[in-house]
């Protein structure tokens, strides 16, 4: 599967867009390797979305996320994350991700327009 992070212009600011929609297990792995693999040629902080519909967070996803340096990476190298698409199950890993991680620099919003009004503010 072959994946490009991709940029959004919101209000002249620029945003990361990370798609996990409708992914399966192995899926959702790879675009989050890829993603910290991409994050490592960042040099400035930068302002992330990620929308996680219709998508499921699995122990085995979650582990590699808290195992891999992921976490390190994101709050050496983003500003603030918007979570879209997030229902009660991923609720309570996110929960358990920010008191693990301590990175509160975390909202989850219902509708994309929100989320991106949020983090460009």
């Amino acid at each position: 599967m072959n994946f490009e992070p991709e940029w959004i212009f919101h209000k002249n600011k620029q945003i990361r867009f990370i798609d996990y929609r409708n992914l399966n297990e192995e899926e959702m792995i790879e675009r989050l390797r890829t993603s910290m693999s991409d994050y490592q040629s960042i040099t400035e902080k930068i302002l992330c979305l990620i929308d996680y519909s219709n998508s499921f967070i699995s122990s085995k996803y979650f582990n590699i996320l808290l195992s891999e340096g992921a976490a390190e990476i994101r709050k050496e190298k983003i500003e603030k994350t918007a979570l879209i698409g997030i229902n009660l199950a991923k609720l309570a890993y996110l929960d358990i991700y920010k008191t693990l991680t301590m990175d509160q620099r975390i909202r989850v919003f219902e509708r994309k327009e929100d989320a991106l009004d949020w983090l460009v503010d």
